[in-house]
Parts: C-alpha cells; sequence; structure tokens
C-alpha cells in the first residue's frame, strides 16, 4: 500500500492540487512517518501550551 500511495504522490497533478490546498507532500516509511508525527505534536503541544490555546 505504501508503494502505491507514494506513486499517486509523486504524481505532478496530485502534488500540485494538495500544495494548493495547503499540504506538504511528504512520502516517508512507516517508522519515519511516526517519528515526523512525534515531533510535530511535540512541536504544536508547546505552542498550544504556551499560548493557552483551548478547544471551543
Amino acid at each position: 500500500m505504501q508503494k502505491n500511495l507514494t506513486a499517486v504522490l509523486a504524481r505532478p497533478e496530485i502534488k500540485a492540487k494538495l500544495n494548493e490546498m495547503g499540504s506538504e507532500v511528504v512520502a516517508l516509511p512507516a517508522a519515519a512517518f511516526g517519528e515526523r508525527i512525534k515531533s510535530e505534536h511535540k512541536r504544536y503541544e508547546d505552542i498550544v501550551r504556551r499560548f493557552n490555546i483551548k478547544a471551543e
């Protein structure tokens, strides 16, 4: 499945549409993706705490 998803994300028209919608196209192996999610979570957790952001 990852191989197919990577192939689709590499298509210029798909990449362009996702970029247009504000998404960053990054195709990573599962382990690297997990690490990226952990890193992003930490980054945004710090921002949420610093600015006391609450869910509505």
